[in-house]
């Protein structure tokens, strides 16, 4: 089988504004899970608390429409 070799021609830059409308979670990975601690905590900035969502999850979820719209 030969591997075929893909280069980036070109980058499409996307952004905007997401509105929630059910709930969304986006979880992390403590490192240890104590007794009675939580065990998938909520993904944070680290300078605001505040909760976010990670570019590769957002990139993974286009990938995968993308593939399903384009057969790939």
């Amino acid at each position: 089988m030969s591997q075929q070799t893909r280069t980036l021609t070109k980058t499409i830059r996307i952004s905007g504004t997401l509105h929630v409308l059910t709930g969304l979670r986006v979880g992390g990975y403590s490192g240890s899970i104590q007794i009675g601690g939580v065990d998938n905590p909520i993904i944070r900035d680290p300078l605001t608390e505040e909760p976010y969502i990670p570019g590769s999850s957002i990139k993974g979820k286009l990938r995968s429409l993308f593939e399903i719209k384009y057969g790939l």
